[in-house]
């Protein structure tokens, strides 16, 4: 079984709309449910045609470009 997780926020982001999906793709893993990942880059911009792929211990991580206005760089960082 596969799974297809679409948030806007993930870790490192400390919030609870980062935490709750970054819950279910720990989990599923120990499930035997392959999961996937797709969520906003956060860091130093990356080109809008590109995107950075990550495969961990729980699955497949997808980072896309992500335009990151005011309060949401200061809510990464604070």
């Amino acid at each position: 079984m596969n799974v297809l997780i679409i948030c806007n926020d993930f870790p490192p982001l400390n919030s609870i709309g980062a935490q709750r999906p970054y819950s279910w793709y720990k989990h599923f893993a120990r499930c035997g449910i392959n999961t996937t990942v797709i969520t906003k880059y956060r860091g130093n911009e990356i080109p809008t045609d590109q995107f950075i792929t990550e495969k961990t211990k729980y699955g497949t991580l997808i980072k896309v470009h992500n335009q990151q206005k005011l309060p949401d760089r200061f809510l990464a960082k604070y």
